[in-house]
């Protein structure tokens, strides 16, 4: 029996050292537990601090956008006027086309005939346009013009030239000469 009351012995002064150790886990968990949950907590923090930050940036970025595109459609509007006004200049710089319009009744037929004469000792070629007012309508003709010359555009030439109808006489290098049927 001496033999069972030593081994009630180790078993008593065991179960203290059992106690002790699970003690110690627990509160070691307990210790991690903490120390996760305030880990996540902080992950969080910043996850939240991150996505506001990505939020205040995203608008950020949608603001320079709109800025820029106002800049470039002022750029282009700008660009534009620049380039009509450019033409317009090189227009007005044309030395004017060397020629005179005139009209007189047709002889035989209806209405007008516009006579063009050339006031250069130069040929010209030239396009004459006709219009009708407040239509889209446009007869065109091409016309070589002999130095000094004249030619003549009526009813006997297919055209019915008419009061308030517009001729316009272009050609290339030379700013165009529009005259109204009387």
């Amino acid at each position: 029996m001496a033999t069972d009351t030593h081994a009630e012995t180790l078993i008593i002064r065991e179960a203290p050292r059992r106690s002790l150790r699970v003690y110690a886990g627990v509160v070691c968990f307990a210790i991690m537990a903490a120390a996760m949950a305030a880990g996540a907590w902080w992950m969080n923090h910043q996850r939240v601090q991150l996505e506001q930050q990505v939020l205040a940036q995203s608008t950020q970025i949608l603001e320079l956008r709109e800025r820029l595109t106002r800049a470039e459609v002022a750029l282009q509007e700008k660009t534009a006027a620049l380039a009509t006004r450019d033409a317009a200049l090189a227009e007005a710089n044309k030395p004017v086309l060397p020629v005179r319009v005139t009209f007189r009744l047709a002889w035989m037929g209806q209405g007008h005939v516009a006579t063009i004469r050339n006031v250069t000792d130069r040929p010209l070629n030239v396009i004459a346009e006709l219009r009708e007012p407040g239509k889209e309508d446009v007869r065109s003709l091409s016309l070589a013009l002999e130095p000094n010359g004249t030619t003549e555009i009526g009813y006997a030439q297919g055209w019915t030239i008419t009061s308030g109808q517009s001729l316009t006489v272009a050609a290339s290098g030379y700013r165009s000469v529009t005259v109204f049927a009387p």
